[in-house]
C-alpha cells in the first residue's frame, strides 16, 4: 500500500487512555486508541484504529493508559469527518526500563 492514496504513518508514543474495544454484529472487534506522540508540554494527539488480530493483541497485552506503543499503518480520512486517523497494520506495546523502576 505505498500508493499515494494511502499515505503511511509511523507513530511512537504513550497511550493517553485505555484502549476502547467495540464489537460489531459479525463478532468482529475494533480497538480505538489515542496516542500522545509529542510531549506533555506540547502533546501531539493521534487517533488509531486496529481491527481483528490487532485488536485481540491489544486486549491480551493490556493496552492501558501510560503504556508505550509503536504503530505503523495508513492514514484514513473520512469524507464527512473532521479528523483523520491511522488504521494500524503493525504495532507493539512495550515497557521501557524507566517504566519498570519503582
Amino acid at each position: 500500500m505505498s500508493d499515494a492514496r494511502y499515505p503511511q504513518a509511523y507513530v511512537r508514543g504513550i497511550l493517553t487512555d485505555d484502549a476502547r474495544f467495540h464489537t460489531d454484529g459479525d463478532d468482529g472487534t475494533t480497538a480505538a486508541l489515542t496516542v500522545n506522540a509529542g510531549t506533555m508540554d506540547s502533546p501531539l494527539i493521534i487517533r488509531v484504529h486496529a481491527a481483528g488480530a490487532h485488536a485481540a493483541y491489544l486486549r491480551e497485552q493490556g493496552a492501558l493508559q501510560g503504556r508505550r506503543i509503536i504503530i505503523h499503518g495508513i492514514i484514513h480520512e473520512e469524507e464527512n469527518a473532521d479528523e483523520a486517523y491511522i488504521v494500524a497494520d503493525e504495532m507493539a506495546l512495550h515497557t521501557s526500563v524507566k517504566d519498570a523502576l519503582p
